[in-house]
């Protein structure tokens, strides 16, 4: 969260370009701590030391996006970025969409990555992501928010993951933290992009229809 502080802070960017291709975080780790109450993944109500996989779309960068021009330094905070989540816990896959977030956080420099977003559903569900990966040398080899990168978190880097899932009933959650040991930063081929999201959404619909 200190990489947050020092973005609000810093000054002399320079506008990027308002048109970015649609991209996808993805973390894989181990959960520190989480609970499924409702069995919705239909692999136990404790989550704690189960295996996980967080991969977060965003349609486009928003309005608010800069970066410094030199590949060292983007952002994009406070825009309301479509996309959806999808998380899966022990092979348990849940796709939930983010068609009405609020607000969403993007920020990257050669040693960290930092993405959150919130929202809910056609159906009223709510989700809220966050990945969050610091590195203690360079791992972002070009840092504009706009560029694929993927990389496996060494013993001095940090990172932390958050998924919140709440029903439009509120009857029913899924909450959890997790430890990333790695992170893909992937900006999809329009052709890889029409495949990749009516699979996933479809894979969604499935899984709510098992539980």
């Amino acid at each position: 969260m200190l990489l947050i502080g020092g973005v609000l802070a810093t000054g002399g960017l320079v506008a990027g370009g308002a048109e970015a291709a649609p991209f996808l975080v993805t973390t894989s780790g181990v959960i520190s701590s989480g609970s499924d109450p409702a069995d919705l993944l239909g692999v136990g109500t404790d989550l704690t030391g189960d295996s996980y996989t967080l991969t977060v779309g965003y349609d486009d960068i928003g309005p608010s996006y800069f970066t410094n021009g030199s590949g060292t330094f983007a952002v994009d905070i406070g825009d309301a970025l479509r996309g959806y989540a999808t998380v899966t816990v022990d092979g348990s896959t849940l796709v939930t969409g983010l068609q009405k977030g609020t607000s969403a956080t993007l920020v990257e420099d050669l040693y960290d990555l930092f993405a959150s977003n919130n929202g809910t559903d056609a159906a009223g569900d709510f989700t809220g992501v966050s990945q969050n990966v610091q590195c203690a040398a360079t791992c972002v080899p070009y840092a504009d928010l706009q560029t694929s990168f993927s990389y496996v978190l060494q013993a001095a880097d940090i990172g932390l993951d958050t998924y919140d899932f709440t029903n439009a009933a509120g009857t029913a959650t899924i909450s959890f933290t997790g430890t990333p040991a790695s992170i893909s930063f992937l900006v999809p081929e329009p052709a890889s992009l029409a495949l990749i999201v009516p699979g996933l959404l479809g894979l969604g619909m499935a899984v709510r229809r098992r539980t």
